[in-house]
């Protein structure tokens, strides 16, 4: 609970979102309100629909040249604020003194979430 959104917080990017194996994790980002991300997210609203995710989009028009990836995004690593709590990769599961868990794809219930926690060795405050 002593981990600070600040410390990931980068000024010279609009968008501040992490990587996993399926390019990058749209779970939790952090997004600049400027001109750019205004652009960017209406863009992606208007291309939303028939199956299609947030994410799906967010990956796409990165690649379109007008949206500036090199200037305005910054990739960290997934264990900032995305760790997976089912993964077993070590570089994508959740690992004590990872700042947010992502649990990606399931719904939650309280079994599940007691089998992670006490898998994880993880102390709460509840």
């Amino acid at each position: 609970m002593d981990i600070q959104l600040e410390q990931f917080v980068d000024d010279r990017y609009s968008l501040l979102i992490t990587k996993d194996l399926n390019f990058m994790n749209a779970g939790v980002f952090m997004l600049k309100v400027n001109d750019w991300s205004r652009s960017y997210m209406r863009e992606i609203l208007s291309k939303m629909g028939n199956g299609s995710s947030e994410q799906d989009w967010m990956i796409k028009l990165l690649g379109d040249p007008n949206f500036e990836e090199q200037q305005h995004v910054k990739y960290l690593p997934q264990c900032s604020f995305n760790s997976y709590w089912h993964v077993k990769k070590l570089y994508e599961m959740y690992r004590p003194g990872d700042f947010m868990i992502h649990w990606a794809g399931h719904n939650f219930d309280i079994q599940s979430f007691n089998d992670w926690r006490m898998g994880r060795y993880i102390k709460l405050p509840f």
